[in-house]
């Protein structure tokens, strides 16, 4: 540019007609060209469609269904939605540890393995205060840890490559992961159709990668809640993809004041008592919800009991001379107090099933679920969910 500068200040010019003309030549040579940008082909990735052998089907028996939890097949996404302070992190919390070799508190019939729980809304010391107070009644505290990784965690987009290799990576080998919230693990707009396809698409390969069920833990909406209508299949916050494109969903909803009123459960009390069922199941067959209490003990879920004073009458209340047993015993219930618990009672509302739950602890035949005795249990009533 310099020399070009330097010859157009020597330039001579032989009259003034043509002196524009060369300095245009000399602006020319002053600047290249912008060189040409060719645009690569993009390489296609190539996708390969499997058919399913129909004679094969037809000829054959199929492999068993792993159900992870009730109705939730391994390899598949699932979710367990709830209005906030409801106790789902504890739900997701005991339904983590039941599997991982615990005991449980919950009526629920599972097999064993290995947990990947991400904690992104409750920091680490949260978290190791509900496990202290209610290690009690947890069993085999080494099996359990054996078992379970449980991971506070920032939030974090699986949508993100590096993110979902570490999710990935970390539950290899596990039958359940638990994201905790799904507002933690994304950055999409909850009502976007499309980027809720995303979302749930990406749990999909996080499912298919580890071969572990994946649930996201995630709120009902304000309506929902305020009509009493957690436990209907659309009660999820957001679009309705979250709902559609899953195949299980769990909820905990609270007890409405005329479900109170029908159990003659004062207003006071109401709060306490949650149900935890299922609004969604595509692999097997419904299944009936569950009433519990919220404890005082560490917020632990409990089976409920419907009287003035459901805790101190609880198994579950630690100052009971009548404790829960490890290692496959069953419950010590003395009869004065199973008597105290049958529908006669003038203080208490018992229904049919709930009876018939008292009478299954009496009589031992509720067992926690740590032990071989337990595991014999499973094995033999596989084919029942609850």
């Amino acid at each position: 540019m310099g020399n070009n500068v330097v010859q157009l200040k020597k330039a001579t010019f032989t009259n003034l007609s043509n002196c524009f003309d060369e300095i245009d030549e000399l602006a020319q040579q002053m600047y290249e060209p912008a060189p040409s940008h060719t645009k690569q082909p993009v390489k296609k990735e190539k996708i390969t469609l499997k058919p399913l052998d129909f004679l094969k089907c037809c000829t054959t028996e199929p492999e068993p269904l792993d159900f992870v939890l009730p109705g939730l097949v391994r390899g598949s996404v699932g979710s367990i939605i709830a209005p906030g302070s409801t106790g789902k992190s504890m739900l997701a919390l005991q339904l983590a540890i039941n599997i991982a070799g615990g005991d449980s508190t919950i009526p629920l019939k599972i097999k064993n393995g290995k947990v990947l729980y991400l904690a992104a809304e409750d920091p680490g010391q949260v978290l190791h205060k509900r496990i202290h107070e209610m290690q009690q009644w947890l069993g085999d505290s080494e099996i359990i840890a054996h078992n379970l990784k449980l991971v506070p965690c920032n939030a974090m987009d699986i949508c993100s490559e590096s993110v979902q290799e570490a999710i990935i990576d970390a539950g290899k080998g596990c039958r359940l992961i638990i994201l905790d919230t799904l507002r933690r693990f994304h950055i999409e707009d909850e009502n976007d159709g499309g980027g809720m396809v995303k979302v749930i698409n990406e749990m999909e390969k996080v499912a298919r990668a580890t071969g572990a069920a994946v649930v996201f833990i995630h709120h009902t909406s304000k309506s929902a809640a305020l009509n009493g209508q957690g436990g209907t299949q659309q009660a999820s916050r957001g679009s309705s993809v979250l709902v559609d494109n899953i195949r299980w969903q769990g909820y905990l909803a609270g007890m409405t004041k005329e479900e109170a009123e029908k159990k003659e459960i004062d207003d006071e009390m109401r709060t306490t008592y949650v149900q935890f069922g299922l609004s969604k199941v595509n692999y097997s067959a419904p299944i009936n919800p569950v009433w519990l209490m919220r404890s005082p003990y560490g917020g632990m879920l409990i089976p409920a009991i419907f009287s003035a004073d459901p805790f101190a009458r609880s198994p579950f209340n630690p100052d009971r001379a009548m404790p829960i047993l490890s290692g496959g015993e069953s419950f010590e219930i003395e009869e004065e107090q199973a008597k105290q618990d049958a529908r006669d009672s003038t203080d208490m509302k018992t229904s049919d099933a709930e009876l018939a739950h008292y009478q299954a602890v009496k009589d031992g035949e509720y067992i926690p679920s740590a032990s071989p005795n337990t595991q014999k249990w499973k094995e033999d009533n596989s084919d029942v969910p609850f």
